[in-house]
């Protein structure tokens, strides 16, 4: 076979690859007529409309005393309600992550009842839940780990095989250390 031939073949092989990465799946969406009939199998009530009481938490809110409620949600009862949502933005995470440390050294950051974060904020959201005693490991997270330290490149065989280019076990790993007390003050009512 000719290198003409050959160097042919591996484009067309790659146009071929790269097309079927291009391709979206038909979506079929839930038909508006079933939208309050639709539901996750095994967890009743999962689905609510987010302008009203999901059934559960109503009833649980309904026959529940003061003294139950102040025990179950600990970390917020009768204390100021805080919520933090974190944006994303790549390496500019380290902005956000020094703001956190930096509302510490003011004075002023509060303890925040919930905390959400996407992409680079998912990263430092954990730390913002658990607040400036976690400030250190904030900035080592924003200051000292590189990819390699949340992430392994997998072979190009493996990354068309799999399901994904990248194996994040090192990010699972970093994760764990934190996931207990993470689950300590989920136990009180806050949530991340």
């Amino acid at each position: 076979m000719s290198l003409a031939r050959t160097g042919r073949l591996v484009v067309i092989g790659l146009i071929a690859t790269l097309l079927g990465c291009a391709i979206v799946p038909e979506r079929n969406p839930l038909p508006l007529e079933l939208t309050n009939k639709a539901s996750i199998a095994g967890i009743p009530d999962a689905r609510f409309w987010g302008d009203e009481w999901p059934k559960y938490s109503l009833q649980m809110f309904e026959t529940s005393t003061d003294a139950e409620l102040r025990k179950k949600f600990s970390g917020i009862y009768g204390k100021p309600h805080n919520y933090l949502a974190i944006s994303g933005g790549g390496a500019n995470g380290a902005f956000g992550a020094g703001l956190l440390v930096g509302w510490t050294v003011a004075g002023t950051r509060p303890e925040f009842t919930m905390v959400t974060g996407v992409s680079t904020g998912a990263l430092t959201a954990p730390f913002a839940f658990l607040g400036s005693a976690y400030d250190d490991e904030l900035k080592a997270v924003y200051t000292t780990t590189t990819t390699r330290d949340i992430m392994k490149k997998r072979g190009l065989l493996a990354a068309v095989l799999g399901d994904s280019a990248a194996d994040t076990t090192p990010l699972q790993e970093l994760i764990a250390k934190y996931i207990d007390a993470i689950a300590r003050e989920y136990r009180t009512g806050r949530r991340l």
